[in-house]
């Protein structure tokens, strides 16, 4: 037997090897070209209430289309909404960076939305609150999604429901 005889099977497991794990990162990861790397885009629609509110009250939803298709309706959230810039979510992202998060304020407290690297793979929908720069309070788990450790996402928010 020749040395390329015995080579070749592990050349073709070492890409799936190094996408570094996650669901579904073996098939999806095998190529780590950006173009071709899972992709996953997060819309936050926003359906703002009546202005005469005090404080003005929206209905939040986060949608998934992409690597994943899912929905999560977060109800009535108080106050003026906006998304916040989080930055570029590298590869092997490190547990606790946002890929994109939601802040509405309201009589000085902010409820934010934020969707957080678990672990390589997962992710998790948060809620909590905060009064101005202070601790974190009422941390709730919404949900979480299993992912390609390598997809890239793409963040949008629609206000009024549609774009």
């Amino acid at each position: 037997m020749n040395l390329r005889a015995l080579l070749l099977p592990l050349l073709t497991v070492l890409p799936l090897l190094g996408c570094g794990g996650g669901a579904g990162s073996g098939a999806a990861c095998a190529t780590l070209t950006p173009t071709n790397r899972p992709h996953l885009d997060l819309t936050w629609e926003v359906k703002h209430g009546s202005m005469d509110d005090d404080p003005p009250r929206a209905q939040v939803k986060l949608l998934l289309k992409g690597a994943m298709a899912d929905a999560v309706d977060l109800g009535e959230i108080l106050g003026l909404c906006k998304m916040l810039e989080v930055g570029t979510v590298p590869e092997q992202a490190p547990a606790g960076l946002k890929v994109t998060e939601l802040a509405c304020a309201a009589n000085g407290k902010t409820e934010f939305a934020a969707l957080v690297v678990d672990s390589p793979g997962k992710l998790v929908l948060r809620r909590y609150r905060r009064a101005g720069e202070g601790p974190i309070e009422k941390l709730t788990e919404v949900k979480s999604f299993e992912v390609p450790s390598c997809t890239q996402y793409g963040v949008e928010l629609s206000q009024g429901g549609a774009l």
